[in-house]
């Protein structure tokens, strides 16, 4: 349903509402690497070749981990993968 209407598919990886992380989403899936990567690899497996899939993330605690998930996404499929330079869990003051 999805390929016909739509050019990609974003996994957002960035989101830090409890609706999200409770339901092992959004932010959640930073810390399990191998379960993102399984996504992606199950939309690229799913989706046309033409439809994009790609990730969202956000920095994790040590660079070297981040360009470590980066690289395990771009494995599984993922085409792009988008850095929203904010560490996980931190959020502007409201």
């Amino acid at each position: 349903v999805v390929a016909d209407v739509a050019c990609g598919v974003d996994l957002n990886m960035g989101c830090p509402k409890p609706f999200s992380t409770g339901g092992g989403m959004g932010q959640a899936l930073l810390k399990d690497g191998e379960r993102a990567a399984s996504i992606v690899k199950s939309l690229r497996r799913t989706l046309p070749a033409s439809v994009a899939v790609t990730c969202k993330i956000r920095l994790l605690p040590e660079i070297s981990e981040t360009c470590d998930l980066i690289r395990q996404l771009h494995a599984a499929g993922a085409v792009a993968v988008a850095l929203h330079c904010r560490y996980a869990g931190v959020d502007p003051p409201k």
